[in-house]
């Protein structure tokens, strides 16, 4: 007898969301739901509708997943950099806080979750600028202290760490499995990242004195892994990267931009909103040699190449 498919809800805000659900659908090992769509809709056809920043977003979703019945749900709500989505105040650990108590909700009304996959950021590892030259996934903050939490982009990795102790709690109050992949900056897609904000900026500046390599995901990259881990369910912390990383100065180029190297307080004041200069003097490169043992990822793009599309 052939093994039952997962039911697989996938909860998003942007086109990650939608593009995983055909990918899903072309394996043909998963049943995808039309996703749960977080603000503006993606285009998909019957695509679920709810604002998890409003009041009962809670019961909203519950009784959403109640409908739905899944056996997997894949958290892809979280925010690109750390001005996009545009918020006031608290983004991502609200959104961990209203799905974490949706998910309860369902449970106690009767719901069983098998298999929680989130979607975060290597981000959270702040950056080194010495040792560890790479971070290993049990490196949870160990460089977050050179981002400062006086920083929007250090609030942003905060708030990113604190989304994942939510899900950590979540799945073992509801003895789930747990699937966290933290992916390098997004590039070659239609989301953004801090690298696509950096590149696209009208003042293209780095910190003199300072070329760091710099490691990114190609978006179909992140696909492939993301459908991957939906299939397999390894119930462990993953670091998801393209092959390789380039050079600060060298991204740039391979942009078609000149990143001018300036002073360290220029810059601060010259970089886009969002970015800071202490994460572009030191390296934030993530140990991704775990998730081709795993998951078996071996992805497509090398660095350069995922940045020139």
């Amino acid at each position: 007898m052939a093994p039952a498919k997962n039911k697989v809800v996938i909860v998003g805000v942007n086109d990650l969301a939608a593009d995983l659900v055909l990918a899903l659908a072309e394996r043909g090992r998963s049943v995808a739901q039309p996703p749960v769509v977080v603000g503006a809709g993606t285009g998909v056809r019957r695509e679920h509708r709810v604002r998890l920043l409003d009041r009962g977003a809670v019961r909203e979703l519950a009784a959403m997943l109640a409908r739905l019945e899944p056996t997997v749900v894949v958290q892809l709500a979280v925010s690109e950099s750390a001005v996009r989505p545009r918020r006031h105040g608290r983004y991502d650990s609200v959104i961990a806080e209203t799905v974490a108590g949706a998910l309860r909700l369902w449970h106690q009304r009767g719901g069983r979750l098998r298999d929680l996959i989130v979607l975060s950021s290597t981000v959270v590892y702040g950056v080194a600028r010495s040792s560890p030259l790479l971070f290993s996934e049990s490196s949870d903050g160990q460089g977050a202290a050179e981002l400062g939490v006086e920083t929007r982009y250090g609030r942003w990795a905060a708030e990113l760490r604190r989304a994942e102790r939510t899900y950590r709690d979540l799945a073992a109050d509801l003895r789930a499995g747990l699937t966290l992949l933290r992916a390098a900056p997004v590039v070659g897609g239609p989301i953004a990242s801090p690298v696509t904000e950096l590149l696209g900026a009208r003042l293209g500046v780095r910190v003199a004195g300072y070329d760091p390599p710099v490691q990114v995901t190609h978006y179909s990259d992140l696909i492939e892994a993301l459908a991957l881990a939906v299939d397999q369910r390894p119930r462990e912390t993953l670091n998801i990267a393209s092959r390789g990383v380039v050079p600060l100065s060298r991204l740039g180029a391979l942009a078609g931009r000149v990143l001018l190297p300036v002073p360290r307080v220029a810059a601060a004041l010259m970089l886009p909103e969002g970015l800071t200069a202490a994460a572009l003097a030191g390296r934030c490169v993530a140990d991704d040699r775990r998730a081709a043992q795993v998951l078996g990822f071996m992805p497509v793009f090398s660095a350069e190449e995922a940045v020139l599309g």
